[in-house]
């Protein structure tokens, strides 16, 4: 009997499977199937459209309509991912112009009705 306990025995590489190698990619789709690039314009539009609720207001949410619906057309011809992105930043932009929009009927309605002093 030994003091130390023995040494753990390493599985083979082939008993391991893919925890053999930490590094190994593993690809879970099926065969025969690659993944789809992302519309880059998709990406380009969320970006407008987040932009519009902090930095640049009507300018961000123009285009980030304009991106989107840009990008859904590209997705449609060139069979690209990135339709929720897109999707999302033209929600986003819409809900920043009819905020605007209502923002900018009172501001006018507050200047009219405010008594000349």
């Amino acid at each position: 009997m030994s003091l130390y306990p023995s040494a753990p025995v390493r599985p083979s590489a082939a008993a391991a499977g893919a925890w053999a190698n930490p590094r190994q990619v593993v690809d879970f789709t099926e065969p025969g199937y690659e993944k789809r690039p992302t519309n880059v314009l998709a990406f380009f539009s969320i970006i407008a459209a987040a932009s519009a609720w902090f930095l640049t207001g009507p300018l961000g949410s123009g285009a980030g309509l304009v991106l989107g619906f840009m990008s859904l057309s590209q997705m449609k011809r060139r069979e690209e991912d990135g339709r929720e992105l897109a999707m999302i930043a033209i929600v986003f932009s819409a809900v920043s112009v009819v905020v605007g929009i209502a923002l900018l009927i009172s501001f006018v309605a507050m200047v009219i009705n405010s008594p000349v002093v």
